[in-house]
């Protein structure tokens, strides 16, 4: 039995850079195609439905648990359902993966979101010339890993970090990694403000500082 048991879910982004794919080619939709192990002939392939809240899912009573499926399972996640059609060399697929409390439905998207749509990250030292790093100083910002959930930064011999996080939409536990970290144990500041030791944890690996 689920019940009282955190909801699991995965989280699919229709972006060709998140996820590579082909339309479907069962059904011409604009979807990347999934193979399930279906018990029912009719479900070719998912999504059976274009609506958002479909759910392919078999009601069932308590005293029914346990004894007839209620769900189906991925067998398959494909760029095409044509086997010879390959993807092109280097692609790599994001997708979010957890489990929430609950089935707030918007809460969960609030938690997507934040992974898909990272803050913007300025810390001082950005070039007019190369808006992606810095001309000179002590800290680059490298960018937002989507495959670790973390914004990652860079030192040259500073032992201290400051930057500015402007939010594009809701940010949710956000991740921070410090290459080249050598300042020990970190005082973590939002706004000014010392954190609680509670409200932020902290490790270091060698030289490589993660604060989430």
């Amino acid at each position: 039995s689920l019940k009282d048991r955190p909801s699991p879910f995965v989280a699919f982004i229709k972006d060709q850079r998140f996820f590579p794919y082909k339309p479907c080619t069962a059904c011409g939709g604009d979807h990347p195609f999934f193979g399930l192990f279906q018990g029912n002939a009719v479900w070719k392939h998912w999504p059976a439905n274009p609506m958002e809240d479909f759910v392919l899912a078999v009601d069932a009573d308590e005293d029914e648990w346990g004894e007839m499926p209620t769900h189906t399972s991925f067998l398959d996640c494909n760029y095409t359902s044509i086997p010879a059609d390959v993807p092109p060399k280097g692609c790599s697929w994001l997708f979010l993966i957890g489990a929430c409390e609950g089935s707030d439905d918007e809460r969960l998207l609030d938690h997507v979101r934040s992974w898909s749509t990272p803050a913007k990250v300025e810390t001082g030292y950005e070039s007019r010339r190369l808006s992606w790093g810095c001309s000179h100083g002590p800290v680059l910002y490298e960018g937002y890993r989507y495959s670790e959930r973390a914004y990652v930064l860079r030192l040259a011999g500073a032992e201290r970090l400051t930057f500015r996080l402007t939010p594009i939409v809701k940010v949710i536990n956000p991740v921070f990694r410090v290459e080249n970290w050598k300042g020990g144990k970190p005082k973590i500041h939002v706004d000014g403000r010392r954190t609680e030791e509670d409200l932020a944890r902290w490790q270091v690996d060698e030289e490589v500082l993660t604060v989430w």
